[in-house]
């Protein structure tokens, strides 16, 4: 699935801060409301100031899963008979993925993002993310991108939808899809955005944009996997829709993988 891949700085990059006037190097954490912790955090500003450039002989990776402690809750469905298409291909409902617990408590659609990454502006990636309407639900559920970053946004029925965005930071926008067909966005703002359709209540998803390329969701399986992360010390953040943030710390060392582990439990578990 295209949500589960890490969107991560090319590892041709060195922690070399290219600014036309001033020629200065540095790191820290990220500026912006609420926090540096990819979207999660709050909200920020497009990136501004030099590029950042990092060498991949002075990065790690981090690799870890996230996990549900307790007695999971029955996913909730939602009836689409309204829509015969729809209906077609959910007749016992739609089934939420608000809450989606594997094996072993394994927790999917989980956004994990670094915090404190060396500041700058990170160019964004080539390849265009996909945010796909399909069987009357949106795929993904929980997408990660990069800041600047093309998306598509498909529709894949043979049905309408539309895409409603409610940004704050990035300018709110509601698009009707008749058909199958393609429109192309970019998002310049740290934010977590929440998607909606307007036709079909059940259809909701999320868009995280972070300022840095330093994140992961988590698939089926609850693992989640950084590569190219500049070596120190972070804290790192794993954001649930509904359940919130942990944070864990974490040690990145040149050349070796850290390890870093979440566990998630409703209140009153």
């Amino acid at each position: 699935m295209r949500n589960l891949k890490t969107w991560c700085l090319p590892a041709v990059l060195s922690v070399l801060l290219c600014a036309c006037g001033e020629g200065k190097s540095g790191s820290g954490g990220n500026t912006g409301a609420g926090g540096d912790g990819g979207a999660a955090g709050g909200g920020g500003a497009p990136a501004s100031g030099p590029e950042i450039r990092i060498d991949p002989a002075t990065t790690g990776s981090i690799r870890g899963t996230v996990t549900f402690r307790g007695t999971p809750r029955t996913p909730g469905k939602n009836a689409a008979d309204a829509d015969p298409v729809c209906h077609t291909m959910h007749p016992g409902g739609v089934v939420s993925e608000s809450y989606v617990v594997g094996n072993n408590g394994a927790l999917a659609n989980i956004y994990v993002a670094v915090k404190g990454a060396p500041k700058g502006r990170y160019p964004a990636p080539g390849g265009t993310a996909l945010f796909d309407q399909a069987a009357c639900v949106y795929v993904p559920h929980i997408l990660a991108v990069q800041a600047g970053q093309k998306v598509e946004i498909r529709n894949s029925d043979d049905t309408a939808h539309n895409v409603h965005s409610l940004g704050k930071l990035n300018p709110e926008f509601n698009i009707a899809m008749p058909g199958k067909g393609s429109v192309f966005k970019t998002f310049e703002s740290r934010e977590a955005i929440k998607f909606k359709c307007d036709i079909h209540g059940w259809m909701s998803a999320i868009i995280y944009v972070s300022d840095h390329p330093f994140f992961s969701v988590t698939g089926a399986d609850g693992s989640f996997s950084i590569a190219g992360v500049p070596a120190g010390e972070y804290e790192l953040e794993a954001t649930h829709e509904k359940m919130g943030t942990r944070t864990v710390k974490v040690r990145v060392e040149a050349g070796k993988e850290a390890s870093a582990g979440f566990t998630f439990e409703e209140e009153g578990d």
